[in-house]
């Protein structure tokens, strides 16, 4: 990712899945776009990449129904 990408640029995700390449993408600045038929894997993905502010802003698997917020990222379930 950081030989193909820079800060700042948008990753797609094809095959979501356990979300590992958003968290990293997330990680190093960039935007995500995670794609996956299963829409469980995509929220997970949500969970993953969206810190509650509780938590300090750090990127964690705990996740908050009422502030979820996706902006910057894009889900798509097909």
């Amino acid at each position: 990712m950081l030989r193909y990408s820079k800060e700042g640029d948008c990753v797609l995700d094809q095959f979501a899945g356990g979300g590992t390449t958003m968290v990293e993408a997330k990680l190093l600045n960039r935007n995500i776009i995670g794609v996956d038929v299963n829409a469980v894997a995509l929220e997970r993905c949500r969970e993953k990449t969206n810190p509650h502010p509780s938590q300090g802003g750090r990127l964690t698997s705990q996740f908050d129904w009422s502030a979820a917020c996706f902006g910057g990222n894009d889900f798509v379930p097909v």
